[in-house]
């Protein structure tokens, strides 16, 4: 079998779910839409994640008690072949989404901001393929390229952050909870689908993580980990602009670089720290792309992943192509995944665990071995 899939420690998954994890927040929001009556991202994306992280804990729950070797299996074990089948294509569907989008705006920012000459299928060729071999790469090698440049990224946010100096005014965060706490609730869930597909697919990597505990252990901590860092993110982010400013910016990250660099040693190293946060964009995309080809390969019982890779990584450069070519509906779609994946994730997701803890208790007390 080629699954590509190796073995890895905490560290490494750690680094790639944070880093996923990360990309998927501050780079996957709308801003005229996220920011038109108020900035309470600081806040809601945080709580989001950490949302996230309790249906992890809550699937996690269930693995343990069901005795279940991972995702899909206890998906089989609670909805049969048919709803597992149904369960794997959710779960696919909600990967592609969580790797377009980021994938397509930092190509916007690209094209906006450093390549305005260029045409934005000039530039995506060039970026896609980096994502398959990524992909191809592996597992492993993902986890271990996410912990060598995890450390960069750090750095780069402290000395961007640390430059901003006086330039950050905490009256700019007015009005501080946004459009009210209904609001911000509805926001922190409806955005809990950028972040929920990354978590889950940990659990059908469980022999690259050496187990579903290490998978458990590093689902958390990354999870603690990145709502940590994006809430400093977007805390500064709102410190430098007010929301009357943010919802005409796009991509303020890049925008609150150029103000870093203004009289200062990082003046114009704004387009290089781009670059270099394509880079996590490039892996957070690269795992997405590679977890939808492990499910596959899984339910169609396929002993070669590179094929499904393949797929997958055209379909991504298909959809991102055809967002900016006059085909609507792919921009339809992801405004329904927007509003609607969150719940189309959840409700399943919760059905399953219901489902095997209730199977797993009927054949405890009956006195029999659960098989899936």
């Amino acid at each position: 079998m080629n699954l590509r899939e190796g073995k890895m420690g905490r560290q490494e998954t750690i680094a790639l779910l944070s880093t996923s994890l990360f990309i998927s927040a501050v780079f996957t929001v709308n801003s005229s839409e996220t920011y038109s009556t108020g900035n309470s991202t600081y806040l809601t994306l945080p709580i989001s994640i950490l949302l996230s992280v309790v249906i992890f804990l809550i699937v996690s729950f269930a693995l343990k008690k069901s005795g279940q070797g991972g995702l899909m299996e206890m998906a089989r074990y609670a909805f049969g072949p048919i709803g597992e089948f149904i369960y794997a294509f959710v779960l696919i569907a909600g990967l592609l989404i969580a790797a377009i989008i980021p994938t397509d705006n930092f190509l916007l920012v690209m094209q906006s901001y450093l390549y305005v000459d260029s045409d934005y299928t000039e530039i995506i060729i060039y970026i896609v393929p980096v994502i398959a071999i990524l992909a191809f790469i592996g597992f492993e090698g993902l986890g271990r390229t996410a912990k060598l440049l995890s450390w960069v990224f750090i750095i780069i946010l402290f000395v961007t952050f640390f430059n901003l100096g006086e330039s950050l005014e905490t009256y700019r965060l007015a009005p501080f909870l946004g459009d009210g706490v209904e609001h911000m609730a509805t926001i922190s869930i409806n955005s809990m689908y950028c972040f929920l597909p990354g978590l889950l697919s940990i659990f059908t990597l469980t022999r690259g993580t050496q187990g579903e505990k290490n998978a458990k252990f590093s689902g958390v901590t990354s999870g603690i980990i990145a709502a940590v860092i994006v809430f400093i993110t977007q805390l500064i982010i709102g410190m430098a602009f007010s929301y009357n400013e943010l919802k005409d910016i796009f991509m303020p990250f890049y925008v609150i670089n150029t103000i870093s660099g203004n009289d200062s040693y990082l003046i114009r190293t704004e387009k290089l720290t781009v670059f270099i946060f394509l880079l996590g964009g490039i892996i957070a995309a690269a795992y997405y792309i590679y977890g939808a080809a492990r499910i596959y390969v899984r339910e169609f019982k396929q002993r070669d992943i590179r094929p499904a890779i393949a797929s997958f990584s055209a379909i991504l450069l298909t959809l991102v192509i055809s967002k900016h070519v006059g085909m609507h509906y792919i921009k339809g779609v992801l405004e329904f995944a927007s509003k609607y994946m969150t719940a189309i994730l959840i409700i399943p997701t919760l059905l399953m665990c219901i489902s095997a803890l209730i199977r797993t208790s009927i054949c405890e007390k009956k006195g029999i071995i659960n098989e899936s």
